[in-house]
């Protein structure tokens, strides 16, 4: 029996191990616990066995419900009917008396404006009645508005991955320089998102997130349910990039108080209704400090629950909790005047500490720490200097900022430097070195030059061993200025050895310079290759290196010298390997946002000429790359179109040719950035990845039955969040609200009036300081009205009608310049055939048949000259533009009535109809 009793003990475990684990079960710590009941039930602890399976049977029933509602909502979304856009009633309507009038003169519209209403699957309707309240706030239409938050707020991640990979150079200002202004944060968090560029991606999205609940009629429940999930992820673990994500956490909990102002006091009651023990999760350091500086915890409140926590020193815990956030809260971060901690610091003296020891802190004594605060705070009271201790600040400061045409054609370098405009939102002077450390790392840079000389690739890693035998770099970096100065010095005795005038007799002069630049390209490589794999900044080398050639640049310090430094290093990292060469790549592009014609008007034409170079061209046919590549074209026609010559404008027009021949999948997905000038928006709009476009001169084809006419193009985030800086978005959603419960949206009345004039008058602002952005800001604005919305009404088509109307009241009242970049913007949609194509055709004849009744024809003139301008404008016309001008001129509806235009006008009209006519008799 002793024999069989071990054999047989094995045997149960493995059967009941067996049925307990499951092959759904791969979680390590279920698989923990599924041993630990084992050994439980072999001895017969049956109260045990129950609390572990309790606990098995719990967290594998929430695992597969979250699992099961995720597939629920994938199945909803793959079962949504991809049927393109429905025409809004008003429109269907105009169709109908199209289709009467025309009389069948031109069959191939004969469709055009008609659209069957969609509807709603049998599905759809069932599990939306059938679906149980998701939030505690208790409404599905809350629980939608949490769900586009939630989508919204997860497309900060891209923007904050690209900021930990390529971070901007700290802001900084030296005494010495004319504008000098001391500014203190609170965190290095604080100062890294202040150091970005003030149209950053960041800011747009958590505008966007707050935007989309300011409106909402169910703002207060889903705020405080948001609010409540951000607290507890923030108390949880903030992952990577920590502390951008703790200033972008509380700077949203911020921006939702000011929406609903119980949310502090919802934060309140979870902060201190839980014992502060160790295993309080949500109150630790971070967590406590951040409410603090953002004023949404108060010092009171706080100072009560710390005292009652502490029990006169008997709780440790308590007691260490107490010192380190107050040192943090008062003494490093500066978040409240000293004032408001006078009470908790009387409370943490009168505490006995004994000689306890930190449980967070190892090492350090309980009273050793109390007596370094007291100290700190005594000193603190006679020191007061100026910080920022929000992101809030800095957001709302950023979105209130306009660019002028003006501040771009005075070289405002001073506005533009602070602004941003590209990259960073400063790039400061090359350091000031004194004469000894300069000829320290001179003289070991020339060295370097001899080691490197004959070592290519791997081999590098042989030389960059032998030098560092004879040279302790890591002593040097720590010298002051560290990697930074011992870059910047490395760049100037590089480019000092050119010879600039490139003197026939001096030829062994020239070759010495350039393998001065090549060996810095190679002690850049060679970093690059010492470098982990789990380092969060991989090129952090070649980063610095091209930063200190850019603030020779921007200062304008031997420019061709630094040109051909870059070109030099652009060539050298263009055949890195591929696992890096993508990488290297875009830290090229995001040095080019630093150095933009813009920033630097002398460097205009070597940018250009980077811009245009093989490798920098390269990055179009790489996605990771267009979000930076987009940067500069947008940067490089935000200079062409305000002060560039002819020349470059000439060069830059065949460069956006180019473009869109050879990549035009990304000028597709990225056309919106090159709005300049007829030419080449032209460019942009007519590129296509169709094979075959349809004729729409021919009568037999029906272009409303075109297949490519439902299909909804990608439309890119950052164009629909960019009307967000302004509150632009805020105000027209306020509009369409208002106009929809005044039941008359076709008429302007006192119910709607005001809301009109607020949007009407921000645009008109923006057209009088000439902003140059003005025309991206309009078709954000009509994209978001026409496409991009959501509906906060049950009624569709009203709300699709009020869209229309809106667009045609905000016409009516703009100045003359505004009307035509409005329209501008809108034949901005007029491409290739696809849904907003088909959609915003619809509203161009609509609006320009509207506006027959108007006794000033001026309306009508500008949507006239806008679509003559793109139809007779070089290059191919877009599919769109002459879908449009075709039914203009062959529909006896659309009668254009010449009584003010002028005589050149008239002959364009009279070119372009007769273009039509041979085209359709062809």
């Amino acid at each position: 029996m002793a024999t069989c009793r071990e054999p047989l003990r094995v045997a149960f475990n493995d059967s009941l191990r067996e049925v307990l684990q499951t092959h759904r079960t791969h979680d390590s710590n279920d698989q923990v616990l599924v041993e630990q009941l084992v050994q439980i039930l072999t001895q017969d602890n049956i109260g045990q066995s129950v609390t572990v399976c309790e606990k098995i049977i719990g967290e594998r029933a929430q695992t597969e419900a979250e699992s099961l509602a995720a597939d629920l909502i994938k199945a909803i979304r793959t079962t949504q009917p991809d049927s393109g856009f429905t025409l809004p009633p008003a429109l269907q309507s105009f169709n109908l008396k199209m289709q009467r009038k025309s009389k069948g003169n031109l069959h191939v519209y004969k469709g055009l404006f008609y659209s069957q209403p969609q509807v709603p699957s049998a599905s759809l309707t069932t599990t939306a009645t059938s679906a149980a309240p998701v939030a505690p706030i208790g409404s599905q239409a809350s629980a939608g508005i949490i769900s586009a938050f939630e989508e919204l707020f997860s497309e900060l991640k891209e923007p904050l991955r690209e900021i930990a990979l390529f971070p901007p150079a700290l802001y900084s200002m030296q005494p010495h320089e004319p504008e000098y202004e001391s500014i203190m944060f609170s965190t290095n968090a604080l100062l890294v998102l202040y150091s970005l560029p003030v149209n950053h991606e960041v800011f747009q999205c958590i505008t966007a997130c707050i935007g989309l609940l300011e409106t909402s009629p169910h703002k207060n429940g889903a705020a405080i349910a948001i609010a409540q999930r951000l607290l507890l992820f923030l108390s949880e673990g903030v992952g990577t990039h920590a502390g951008l994500n703790v200033e972008i956490l509380l700077c949203v909990l911020d921006e939702l108080n000011r929406l609903n102002p119980h949310v502090k006091q919802t934060l309140s009651n979870i902060v201190f209704s839980l014992p502060l023990e160790p295993s309080n999760g949500i109150f630790n350091v971070i967590t406590i400090t951040g409410l603090l500086r953002y004023h949404l915890l108060d010092w009171g409140h706080l100072t009560h629950y710390l005292s009652m926590a502490m029990d006169k020193g008997r709780n440790t815990f308590a007691v260490e909790m107490a010192i380190a956030v107050v040192a943090i809260a008062l003494i490093d971060q500066r978040s409240a005047p000293p004032e408001y901690g006078a009470t908790l610091i009387r409370e943490i003296a009168g505490v006995a500490c004994g000689s306890g020891i930190c449980k967070t802190y190892p090492g350090v004594m309980l009273k050793d720490a109390r007596a370094k605060l007291l100290k700190d705070f005594m000193e603190l009271q006679h020191s007061g200097k100026p910080l920022v201790t929000s992101l809030t600040t800095i957001l709302r400061k950023n979105r209130s900022v306009i660019l002028t045409m003006s501040d771009l054609r005075s070289g405002n370098i001073g506005k533009i430097s602070k602004l941003g405009i590209g990259g960073m939102r400063r790039v400061p002077p090359p350091p000031i070195v004194s004469e000894s450390h300069k000829a320290i790392v001179a003289i070991i840079f020339s060295k370097w030059v001899e080691c490197s000389t004959s070592y290519e690739g791997d081999s590098l890693l042989v030389a960059w061993r032998h030098f560092f035998r004879r040279f302790n770099l890591q002593s040097l970096f720590k010298m002051e200025g560290g990697s930074d100065n011992f870059f910047a010095i490395c760049v100037v005795c590089a480019i000092s050895t050119l010879n600039n005038d490139g003197s026939a007799n001096e030829q062994g002069s020239i070759t010495n310079g350039m393998d001065s630049l090549l060996a810095l390209a190679k002690m850049a490589d060679v970093m690059l290759r010492l470098v982990g794999p789990t380092d969060a900044v991989p090129t952090a080398a070649l980063q610095k290196l091209l930063f200190a050639i850019s603030c020779l640049i921007v200062h304008e310090d031997n420019i061709i010298g630094c040109y051909k430094l870059w070109v030099v290093l652009m060539d050298y990292f263009d055949k890195a390997e591929t696992g890096t060469q993508v990488l290297c790549r875009n830290t090229f592009l995001h040095a080019l946002q630093i150095v933009n014609p813009i920033r630097a008007p002398r460097f205009a034409k070597c940018w250009f000429t980077l811009l245009g170079a093989k490798s920098t061209l390269a990055t179009c046919g790489n996605a990771r790359c267009w979000p930076a590549l987009s940067r500069l074209f947008w940067l490089g026609g935000l200079y062409v179109c305000t002060i560039a010559t002819p020349g470059i404008v000439d060069a830059y027009t065949k460069l956006v040719l180019h473009v869109a021949r050879a990549w035009p999948d990304y000028v597709i997905e990225h056309y919106w950035v090159f709005g300049i000038n007829f030419v080449i928006e032209r460019i942009a709009l007519a590129t296509h990845s169709i094979i075959r476009l349809p004729n729409i001169f021919r009568h037999h084809v029906k272009v409303d039955q075109l297949a490519e006419m439902r299909m909804v193009p990608k439309v890119s985030s950052k164009i629909l969040h960019y009307c967000e800086n302004y509150g632009l978005k805020i105000l027209t959603e306020e509009l369409l609200f208002a106009m929809h419960k005044s039941g008359q949206p076709s008429v302007v009345n006192a119910a709607f009036s005001t809301e009109l004039m607020k949007v009407v008058d921000l645009l008109n602002k923006h057209a009088d300081v000439q902003d140059p952005q003005l025309l991206l800001l309009l078709q954000s604005l009509v994209l978001n009205v026409g496409v991009g919305l959501t509906a906060k009404t049950s009624g569709t088509g009203n709300v699709w009608n009020d869209r229309l109307w809106a667009i045609l009241h905000i016409m009516r009242r703009l100045g003359h310049y505004t009307k035509y970049l409005l329209i501008r913007a809108i034949a901005r949609q007029l491409r290739f055939p696809n849904a907003h194509t088909h959609f915003y055709a619809c509203l161009v004849l609509w609006m320009y048949d509207e506006f027959k009744a108007d006794t000033d024809e001026t309306n009508q003139h500008v949507i006239l000259r806008v679509l003559l301008e793109s139809f007779l404008a070089p290059y191919t016309c877009p599919w769109g533009v002459k879908l449009v001008v075709v039914e203009i001129f062959k529909n006896p509806r659309f009668e254009i009535r010449g009584n003010t235009l002028s005589t050149r006008t008239r002959t364009l009209l009279e070119a372009v109809a007769h273009v039509c006519a041979q085209a359709t008799n062809c």
